[in-house]
């Protein structure tokens, strides 16, 4: 009787599945913290490569001050045009790794044999009809003793 009380397998996530949803959250992540990298480190780098901008006196601070977010801005330009094109490359490149490696997943799984049968499979299924028959047997007894 231990084979009616079998119970099927609950369904898996895809281990694909999982992955992507990790790699969305990084690349999510990876979206807002690009847009505020330039912003943060600006006076720094504005600091470094233009002092004549620190320290100036209140009349002229302006004036230099817009004259180096000028050349700032100039370089937030090389910088977000050489980053859109790294990170366009290093996602094709990610993007190419993904469905290779899942055509290299399916190849192999089309390449193993198809499973065989556990053996004494339809010693259980015989043992299972018998008891279903039995069962019918009572139910069909218990309806007859019943209906009297």
């Amino acid at each position: 009787m231990d084979a009616l009380n079998y119970a099927p397998a609950r369904p898996k996530a895809a281990r694909g599945a999982r992955l992507s949803l990790a790699l969305l959250l990084t690349i999510n992540l990876f979206n807002y913290i690009d847009r505020y990298v330039l912003a943060a480190v600006e006076p720094e780098i504005r600091g470094h490569f233009f002092p004549e901008s620190v320290g100036a006196s209140a009349a002229s601070a302006k004036d230099q001050l817009m004259a180096s977010m000028a050349k700032t801005g100039s370089l937030a330009t090389a910088f977000l045009l050489s980053y859109m094109i790294a990170a366009s490359y290093l996602l094709t490149n990610l993007l190419v790794g993904v469905v290779l490696n899942a055509l290299q997943e399916a190849h192999a799984a089309e390449k193993q044999p198809a499973p065989q049968p556990a053996a004494g499979i339809e010693q259980r299924v015989a043992a299972l009809r018998t008891a279903l028959e039995e069962l019918e047997r009572e139910l069909g007894a218990e309806r007859v003793g019943a209906g009297r």
